[in-house]
């Protein structure tokens, strides 16, 4: 949001620059000059043509232009200082921080209704975890029960006071009773372990 906010403002920039160059085709620079004339035009006096001479400056010695000559030549550097004035696109940067704005509350609000999500789902996680609870100390006494009720049909039967369907209907309740009650202790325990992971517990086994 800061940086779309900054765009709207004016922008100060330095430059600068260093720059040389090399010509492999100049391989020769001129050393020493001398002056001769040389004709540039002629001009006609009395159907005679004469030649017209100008002075020029020959070189006449060369020096080689080595690389690091050239380098040290060619040398130039710069220096600078730009404005950037936001005049014509400030209503574009001034929407754009707005979006931005826009964006951050809408940020803002997500995570808001993410710890309001969290806090439900730990609390719906707190009140699974004593139902289970209590479906397992439920299941528990059951079996209990259901072992109680086995072991004296079973010392009924070693005297010949209960029949062997009955027997075997209170030994079927017991497996039963058993089955409930591990189900519902390994439910405890996910449940429970659940919970301790919303608590930033982790999973631990």
């Amino acid at each position: 949001m800061e940086v779309a906010k900054a765009s709207m403002y004016p922008t100060l920039s330095i430059f600068g620059g260093l720059n040389t160059r090399y010509s492999n085709a100049q391989k020769l620079i001129a050393r020493h000059f001398e002056q001769v004339n040389v004709p540039f035009g002629t001009v006609n006096i009395n159907g005679i043509d004469y030649n017209v001479m100008t002075k020029m400056n020959q070189p006449t010695a060369f020096d080689k232009n080595s690389y690091f000559r050239q380098l040290s030549n060619n040398f130039s550097q710069n220096l600078g200082i730009g404005l950037s004035i936001p005049i014509f696109n400030g209503s574009a940067a001034r929407t754009n921080w707005q979006k931005a704005k826009l964006n951050v509350e809408a940020q803002q609000l997500m995570k808001e209704l993410d710890i309001k999500t969290l806090k439900q789902d730990i609390y719906q996680a707190y009140t699974n975890v004593l139902a289970s609870l209590e479906k397992f100390n439920a299941a528990k006494t059951a079996t209990d029960l259901a072992q109680k009720t086995y072991d004296f049909s079973r010392k009924r039967f070693d005297v010949g006071l209960l029949n062997s369907i009955d027997l075997i209907t209170n030994q079927n309740n017991l497996f039963r009773s058993k089955i409930n009650m591990l189900s519902a202790q390994y439910d405890y325990v996910f449940k429970m372990k659940l919970l301790e992971f919303y608590k930033g517990l982790g999973l631990k086994l």
